[in-house]
C-alpha cells in the first residue's frame, strides 16, 4: 500500500529541477510569517497578512514567547532568542520542508525589538545574523558588519549595483546567505494600534503596482543626523530621475507636503503628523538614536511615521552614534523605484543591518510592472487522472521573458522556462481539497512576481472530509462565541482534526465529530479553517475551507456579564464633597471632569475616596492626558488607586508615562514598585476608557474594553480606600464609579 507521505518527498525533489529565476519580487511563499501565540494583537495581526497577501497555510509559524517581551523594554537575553524563536522556527522549517524556498522571516506584533548582546542587536539583526552574533563586537558597534546583501555604494560616486531580488542570493552565498527580515507593526511602548498596523497592511496593497506620481523628499541640515547622508541625496538623485520618480532637496522640517512616497532626514524630534500627505507605500525615517528605543521619553519614534500614514519606517533599537551604515542609504529608493518590494529594498541599502528596526507591509512594491496572471483549468471539479491547466498573461509578455513556478499546497513542485502549460497525475496526490498556485518571474532589467491561486478538488478513491454544519452561515462571528464544526467524512479516515493554518486547534477519533472551538486561539480578522482527515494508508484528506471573519466586541465579556448581571444600574459616582484629597488638589470641579494638579514633582497627587469597596469590586474611569506638542505622555503618570491605607501605602493601576506602559504596583513610602508591566500606545487628547475587576483575589485592568494585564499579588479592595493618582503634569477624568457587585 502506497504510503502517502513519499509524495511529498517525490514533488519536493521536482522543486529543485528548473532554473532558478533571474529577476523577481519577494513572493508571498517565500516568506514565514512568525506569530506570537500568546498574543491576541499578534494572532490578530497575523490573520490579516495571510489574508491580504495570501501566505501559504504551511509558512505560518506559532511561537510561545515568554510575557516579559512585552513590557516597555520589549526585549530578550540571546539564549532566550535561540530558545524560543531561532531553534522552534528551525525545527518548523525542516518538519515542513521550507528550507529550499523561504528567503525571508516575517514577525508579526509583540515580538521583542532588542536581543541584549554586548552591544546590543535589533531583532532584524540577529534573525540576519542567523543567530551567530560577531567574534569582534567593534563590527556592530562600529557598523562594519559587511552585509552580502548591500549594492553599493560606499562613497559619493563609489561602486553600485543595481541589486536583485532575494532569490538571486541562495545559489551564491550558500550557508552564508543571511536571514532578511521586517516587522508587521509594533504595539508596544509608544507604538501604534492594531487597528493602526491594519490599515498599514492595505495601504502596503493598495501600493501594488500602482506606479506612484508621488515625490521623494530629502532633508538637509546642519545637525549631524542631517549631514552624514547629504552626499547620498545627489549621488542618487539623477538613478531616480531615469527611472522617473521625482525627488526634492529640501532644508528645514517637513510640513503640509504633497504627495509623499518617500521621505528621509536627520533629526532628533519631528512632527510626523503635519510633514504631509504619504501615498499608500510610503516609506519615512529620520536617522537619529532612539526610534525604536520606545520605553525611553525622548526622540521621536519611528511609529509616529506609521501613524501619519506611511506604509514602513525604520530605526535603530540603541545609540548608533550617527554612523549612516546602520541606516538605510537614500538608493533604498532606487531599488524600490526597480520594482523590488519594501522588504528587498530595505535591505539592498544597508550597509550594516545589525541595529535596525524595519516595520511595516513588506511586500509593498508600488513599482512592480502592471501584471495578471490567471490560472484556468481545463476540466471541471473534482479532478481525477491526469489534470491540465494554461496559464494566461495580460499583457502579453515576450517568449522566454517569465519562468513560472508551479505550488501545491504551498510547495513549490516544478519550475518551467516560460512554458503557458501545465498538467500532473492527480493520483500522486491526496484526495480531498488542495490549492494550486502559480507565480511568475520575469527576468530582468526590472524585478517582478505576479502570482494566481484556485482552489482544487481531487477524487480519485472516493475520500472526503467536510463541515456538514457551522453553527450559522459564514460571514462575521463574535470573537468569544464558542464555534460548534460537525464534521462528516467518506472513506473511513482513523481520526479528524481542525486545523488554522498549519495548526491543530482539535482531534477527535474517527470519521465524524462535533467540535467545539475558542475563537480567541485563533485571533480576530479573517480566517481560513480546514479540516483534515487522516487514513490508515498515510493519507491526509483536506475539507474546501471554512472561511469567516471574527470580530472583537467593544467591550470583553467580562466585562459585558457584569452589565448584563445589572451591574451598570447599582454603580454609583463617587460623592466629590466627601472626597479626601491628599498631596494635591482639585482644579476644576466642572461636570465634565476633574483635573488634579500634584504640589511637588516628587510625590503624586491623589484623591480618595470615603466609599468602602466590596471583594469584587469593579472601578471605572475614563482619563485623558491634556494636549501637549509631543504625540505620547513622556513624564506623566495617572491612573486608579486601591486599598489605600494612606498617602504612603496604596496600590495602583496607572499609565506610566515614561516608559508609556500600563502598570500594577505598590506604592510604599515616596516610592513605586511596579509589579506589572505592559508597554502600549498612549496617545495625548485620546479618552482612554479604564476598568479595574477585582473577581477571587486576581486584578484584572481593561483599557478600552480590551484585557491588558492581570496581578495575582494585588491587595484586597476592601482593605482601604480607593480613588484616583496623578504625577507631574495633569490629567482629566470622566465618568468616574465604582461597583461592589453587591445586589441592592
Amino acid at each position: 500500500m502506497i504510503r502517502w507521505r513519499r509524495v511529498w518527498i517525490g514533488l519536493l525533489l521536482l522543486a529543485c529541477a528548473g532554473p532558478t529565476p533571474a529577476q523577481a519580487g519577494l513572493a508571498a511563499h517565500e516568506v514565514l510569517l512568525l506569530v506570537n501565540r500568546q498574543s491576541p494583537r499578534s494572532l490578530e495581526v497575523a490573520n490579516h497578512f495571510v489574508h491580504v497577501r495570501h501566505v501559504p497555510p504551511r509558512n505560518v509559524i506559532y511561537l510561545d514567547l515568554p510575557e516579559h517581551v512585552l513590557e516597555p523594554e520589549a526585549e530578550i537575553a540571546p539564549d532566550e532568542f535561540t530558545r524560543y524563536i531561532w531553534e522552534p522556527v528551525q525545527d518548523v522549517i525542516a518538519e515542513r520542508a521550507l528550507d529550499d524556498h523561504v528567503l525571508a522571516w516575517i514577525y508579526s506584533v509583540d515580538f521583542p525589538v532588542r536581543i541584549t548582546t554586548d552591544p546590543p542587536v535589533s531583532l532584524m539583526g540577529m534573525t540576519f545574523l542567523r543567530n551567530r552574533f560577531p567574534r569582534d563586537p567593534e563590527l556592530v558597534d562600529k557598523g562594519r558588519y559587511p552585509s552580502r546583501l548591500y549594492a553599493g555604494p560606499d562613497e559619493e560616486d563609489g561602486d553600485r549595483v543595481e541589486g536583485g531580488s532575494l532569490v538571486r542570493y541562495p545559489n551564491a552565498l550558500g550557508p552564508a546567505m543571511p536571514v532578511p527580515s521586517m516587522m508587521l507593526g509594533f504595539t508596544g511602548s509608544r507604538g501604534t494600534d492594531t487597528e493602526t498596523v491594519i490599515r498599514t497592511l492595505r495601504y502596503g496593497q493598495a501600493a501594488d503596482r500602482s506606479m506612484p506620481r508621488g515625490t521623494v523628499y530629502w532633508f538637509e541640515g546642519e545637525d549631524i543626523r542631517a549631514s552624514i547622508r547629504e552626499w547620498q541625496f545627489s549621488d542618487t538623485q539623477p538613478e531616480l530621475n531615469r527611472l522617473g520618480v521625482r525627488t526634492t532637496v529640501l532644508s528645514g522640517e517637513p510640513d503640509n507636503l504633497a504627495g509623499i512616497i518617500g521621505l528621509q532626514m536627520g533629526s532628533q524630534y519631528v512632527y510626523a503628523e503635519t510633514a504631509g500627505r504619504h501615498l499608500p507605500g510610503s516609506m519615512a525615517e529620520h536617522l537619529t538614536s532612539h526610534a525604536a528605543s520606545f520605553h525611553l521619553p525622548f526622540q521621536t519614534k519611528l511609529t509616529d511615521w506609521i501613524r501619519a500614514g506611511a506604509t514602513a519606517s525604520a530605526g535603530t533599537v540603541t545609540e548608533p552614534y550617527s554612523i549612516w551604515t546602520k541606516f538605510p542609504t537614500a538608493r533604498f529608493f532606487a531599488h524600490y523605484a526597480r520594482g523590488h518590494t519594501m522588504l528587498e529594498s530595505f535591505y539592498l541599502a544597508l550597509r550594516s543591518p545589525l541595529q535596525i528596526l524595519l516595520v511595516g507591509e513588506p511586500l509593498a512594491r508600488p513599482w512592480a510592472q502592471p501584471r495578471l496572471l490567471t490560472l484556468v483549468r481545463m476540466e471541471d471539479d473534482p479532478q481525477q487522472g491526469v489534470a491540465s491547466f494554461v496559464i494566461a498573461v495580460q499583457p502579453e509578455v515576450p517568449q522566454g521573458r517569465l519562468e513560472y513556478t508551479l505550488l501545491l499546497d504551498g510547495v513549490p513542485v516544478s519550475t518551467s522556462a516560460g512554458e503557458p502549460h501545465l498538467t500532473f497525475d492527480t493520483r500522486d496526490i491526496a484526495d480531498g481539497h488542495h490549492e494550486l498556485r502559480v507565480v511568475s518571474y520575469a527576468r530582468a532589467p526590472l524585478a517582478d512576481t505576479a502570482m494566481t491561486r484556485i482552489d482544487l478538488l481531487v477524487d480519485n478513491l472516493g475520500r472526503s472530509v467536510r463541515v456538514s454544519k457551522a453553527g450559522e452561515e459564514n460571514g462575521e462571528r463574535d470573537l468569544y462565541a464558542p464555534l460548534e464544526l460537525d464534521v462528516e467524512s467518506e472513506g473511513d479516515p482513523l481520526r479528524l482534526a481542525v486545523l488554522h493554518n498549519e495548526r491543530v486547534l482539535a482531534e477527535e477519533d474517527g470519521g465524524s465529530a462535533r467540535f467545539r472551538l475558542d475563537p480567541e486561539q485563533i485571533g480576530a480578522g479573517p480566517v481560513a479553517l480546514r479540516v483534515r482527515a487522516e487514513y490508515e494508508d498515510g493519507m491526509q484528506v483536506h475539507s474546501e475551507p471554512l472561511r469567516m471573519e471574527f470580530r472583537r466586541p467593544t467591550a470583553h465579556p467580562d466585562l459585558r456579564a457584569r452589565a448584563a448581571d445589572g451591574a451598570a444600574e447599582r454603580r454609583t459616582a463617587p460623592d466629590w464633597e466627601q472626597a479626601t484629597v491628599l498631596n494635591g488638589g482639585v482644579q476644576d470641579l466642572r461636570e465634565r471632569g476633574r483635573l488634579f494638579e500634584p504640589e511637588t514633582d516628587d510625590e503624586p497627587a491623589l484623591l480618595l475616596f470615603e466609599e468602602s469597596p466590596g471583594a469584587d469590586a469593579h472601578y471605572s474611569a475614563r482619563m485623558t492626558v491634556p494636549f501637549a506638542r509631543v504625540a505620547h505622555p513622556q513624564t506623566e503618570s495617572a491612573g486608579l488607586v486601591f486599598a489605600a491605607e494612606d498617602e504612603d501605602h496604596f496600590d495602583y493601576f496607572i499609565m506610566y508615562g515614561r516608559s508609556s506602559a500600563w502598570a500594577f504596583g505598590r506604592y510604599r513610602n515616596g516610592r513605586m514598585e511596579h509589579a506589572v508591566r505592559r508597554g502600549a500606545p498612549i496617545l495625548r487628547t485620546v479618552p482612554h476608557s479604564i476598568d479595574l475587576v477585582f473577581e477571587d483575589g486576581v486584578a484584572r485592568a481593561f483599557i478600552n474594553g480590551t484585557l491588558i494585564a492581570e496581578w495575582a499579588d494585588a491587595a484586597r479592595p476592601e482593605d482601604g480606600r480607593w480613588g484616583l493618582l496623578v504625577s507631574e503634569r495633569a490629567a482629566q477624568f470622566e465618568d468616574v464609579r465604582m461597583d461592589t457587585g453587591d445586589e441592592e
